[in-house]
């Protein structure tokens, strides 16, 4: 099928494929299910998912201990060219309740980082194995939390997880072996202290970093996309192509919002009580990826969902909704002028949030004098409003 594949689509678009990681040289079960070699002829890419070492159902220990990986890593390179290899890394970890038979469920960067500042831990660094772990007491009086519909109840649990020392010890692995790059398991369940590290690793040409096949320097959001890339802030949707004309999802917003706040750059006014509870849930998230950035922004009171309770995550969304979260979000003061735009009236829902971000020169129209306020917004027209955001505020 992966040669189908690649032998039916255009020479622009890269074939990327993620294997089980083999780092004990499996001959049979599923992770020898993947045929490295043969794969490698047909992909651009093959990301190794170098984690899962302890697994749901299985024994407490690492997500990834670093000779897991670099082992998983030994194999690939045994069978495929280092240029094509990526090295999956995890962004989560799991655990154990003691004294139940059955442990190991997943738990984000994210959720890990507020778990530790809620409840009594005590945390120790396995330098052998480059993995943090930390053992966690809730007590009968502390109030309880759910992990992904998981309840928490009293007891003591240990958790196995990263942190930014383990990430760096596996990006390392990168140059030590020349290989493409980093993939993860997966974008939103990271800390954003994490980019720091990829950054410090990896930008010794950043100019290398900025560059896509579709973005050349003469693409008019050029600067916005490298700049706002370099800040770990929006991703490519694939290793060298950014799609500069897709159209932004609700739940992508979303979770770009949600990465400038976290990262404190900006002397943003928004606050939460981490221990709050959320009470608004949305009846079409399930387990969809966004969910937890999602949640955290509605408590921020900077989105909301539709009347019959959905979000619809994965659903265009359009430029005057876009001008609303990002006014909530930034709290500017209201300028005076007024939001010229022949196809804009003052009765529209979000005209005060246009005119706000018009005012500040965040936001522009199109040449024939229209804003287009239902009209879908692309992944560059929103860097260059990030970046412009970047500009004005520091």
């Amino acid at each position: 099928m992966t040669r189908l594949l690649r032998e039916k689509l255009p020479s622009d678009k890269s074939v990327v494929v993620s294997v089980a990681a083999n780092p004990y040289n499996y001959t049979e079960g599923w992770h020898a299910s993947y045929d490295y070699e043969t794969l490698g002829k047909y992909v651009d890419y093959i990301m190794i998912m170098a984690y899962d070492e302890h697994y749901e159902g299985g024994d407490a220990g690492p997500v990834a201990s670093i000779d897991f990986v670099e082992d998983s890593l030994k194999y690939a390179i045994s069978k495929v060219p280092k240029e094509k290899i990526i090295l999956g890394i995890p962004f989560y970890g799991r655990y154990w309740k003691y004294g139940e038979s059955h442990g190991g469920k997943a738990v984000s960067l994210k959720q890990m980082r507020d778990l530790l500042k809620k409840y009594e831990n005590n945390i120790i660094y396995d330098n052998e194995r480059e993995s943090p772990m930390a053992k966690v007491i809730i007590k009968d009086t502390d109030e309880k939390i759910k992990l992904n519909g998981a309840s928490l109840t009293a007891g003591t649990y240990e958790f196995w997880y990263e942190n930014v020392e383990s990430i760096k010890a596996k990006t390392e692995l990168v140059e030590k072996y020349n290989i493409k790059g980093i993939g993860s398991w997966k974008l939103g369940f990271e800390e954003s202290e994490i980019w720091e590290i990829v950054r410090d690793v990896f930008i010794e040409d950043v100019k290398e970093l900025k560059s896509f096949k579709d973005v050349s320097e003469a693409h008019w959001a050029y600067k916005a996309i490298s700049k706002i890339k370099e800040k770990g802030l929006i991703y490519g949707k694939s290793v060298d192509y950014f799609a500069p004309e897709d159209s932004l999802t609700r739940a992508e917003l979303v979770t770009l919002i949600n990465r400038i706040i976290e990262s404190e750059e900006l002397d943003l006014s928004v606050k939460i009580n981490s221990n709050s509870i959320i009470n608004k849930k949305y009846t079409d998230l399930n387990e969809h990826w966004a969910r937890e950035d999602i949640e955290k922004l509605t408590q921020y009171q900077i989105i909301e969902g539709y009347e019959d309770g959905s979000f619809k995550p994965d659903k265009s969304i359009s430029r005057a909704e876009v001008a609303k979260i990002i006014n909530k979000m930034l709290k500017k003061p209201e300028v005076e002028e007024k939001c010229v735009f022949v196809d804009l009236e003052k009765t529209h829902w979000s005209y005060r949030n246009i005119a706000n971000l018009s005012g500040y020169g965040l936001i522009n129209g199109y040449e024939d004098g229209t804003f287009r306020p239902e009209g879908g917004i692309t992944r560059a027209e929103i860097s260059k409003i990030i970046y412009e955001i970047y500009e004005l505020m520091s």
